[in-house]
């Protein structure tokens, strides 16, 4: 039972009928690992302001956003969203509700604000019997299927240390066999700065098989890569 005691409704969430899962389900979990992935938390008490926001790939992410993520926010919370272009070239979901983004932060454990350096798989998850669905939304948002000399590179580069860690622990007990580089320096020249970023990896056809059958994909641009790489 998730614990929404320290969750405020909105006179907009009343009008609105939104409600609040009381269980992790699997959609829950998927939508969790969709935001730890691609979204984030913004509340601000003294502009009476809160929302959720899921930013992703003009193109690839469309099918993703229109089906899942849209029917989530509806089937989850009774909340209508609608997916738009955004003048920055990304596809996004804004949803405006201040129980529900109380509900990611005080129920299910995502910080507030700027979370790319400290965001890692929530608790509440962990400890549910849904780890996979949300492992397939942090995959689907920010995982690359790639070839390397002959073979599959899945993997992916991240802010947050935790995560990565969280992902390998996770991989590794479903019999995959992750590697990671912790601690890399970086130099990103749309900000012109040095980052410190992480990534994890795996490059055995075998480990690729496992993360497609066991935890799968609704990534049109992963589906189609895993096909034409293993299939």
């Amino acid at each position: 039972m998730l614990d929404t005691s320290k969750v405020s409704f909105s006179e907009a969430d009343f009008r609105r009928k939104v409600k609040l899962p009381k269980h992790i389900s699997s959609d829950l979990a998927e939508l969790i690992g969709a935001i730890v992935g691609d979204g984030c938390l913004s509340i601000s008490k003294t502009r009476n302001s809160y929302v959720i926001q899921l930013t992703g790939h003009p193109k690839d992410d469309v099918q993703y956003y229109d089906t899942f993520l849209k029917s989530a926010f509806m089937n989850l919370f009774n909340l209508r969203v609608r997916p738009v272009f955004a003048s920055n070239h990304t596809y996004r979901i804004e949803a405006y509700s201040k129980a529900i983004a109380q509900f990611f932060n005080k129920s299910i454990g995502l910080p507030v604000g700027k979370k790319a350096r400290i965001i890692k798989i929530p608790k509440t998850v962990k400890n549910s019997n849904h780890i996979l669905p949300c492992l397939r939304g942090i995959i689907d948002a920010d995982f690359y299927l790639a070839s390397d000399r002959g073979y599959p590179e899945f993997g992916a580069w991240f802010a947050s240390r935790g995560l990565v860690v969280d992902l390998q622990k996770e991989f590794i007990k479903l019999g995959m066999h992750p590697k990671v580089r912790l601690d890399t320096e970086y130099y990103d020249k749309r900000w012109k700065k040095h980052i410190i970023r992480h990534q994890i990896r795996i490059r055995k056809k075998a480990d690729v098989k496992i993360w497609f059958e066991k935890i799968g994909t609704k990534s049109k641009k992963l589906y189609n890569r895993y096909f034409e790489l293993l299939g």
